[in-house]
């Protein structure tokens, strides 16, 4: 494995820990990939990553920023109606406190109600 190139640099909530979208050569083939490196892993390519980091210290590296709550909701599946009301029941809401909470919700949040 090969370090070719650095595109970017972003910081993730633990502490020394980066996503770097890179290219890379892997068996003779150049890639475009997401590399995620730990201080502490010493497999694969990331010794030389590491070392690149400790060689590029201007390099700039975008801060971690939460994601927002779109963010969060674009990447959760979509759930059929018996699907949420098991998950609610499996959470500890009773039967007719998931009914009563899904009949309160505006039609337009109720969605297709065929269970």
């Amino acid at each position: 494995m090969k370090l070719n190139q650095v595109h970017s640099i972003k910081a993730t909530p633990e502490q020394n820990v980066f996503e770097l979208e890179c290219n890379i050569t892997v068996n003779g083939e150049g890639y475009d990939t997401t590399y995620v490196s730990r201080p502490d892993d010493q497999f694969g390519l990331n010794p030389v990553i590491r070392q690149w980091l400790a060689d590029n210290p201007d390099f700039p590296i975008t801060p971690y920023a939460p994601p927002t709550a779109e963010e969060v909701r674009s990447t959760m599946p979509s759930l059929t109606a018996r699907q949420f009301r098991l998950g609610l029941v499996s959470a500890g809401l009773t039967p007719a406190q998931v009914t009563a909470t899904i009949e309160a919700l505006p039609a337009s949040r109720k969605g297709n109600r065929s269970d």
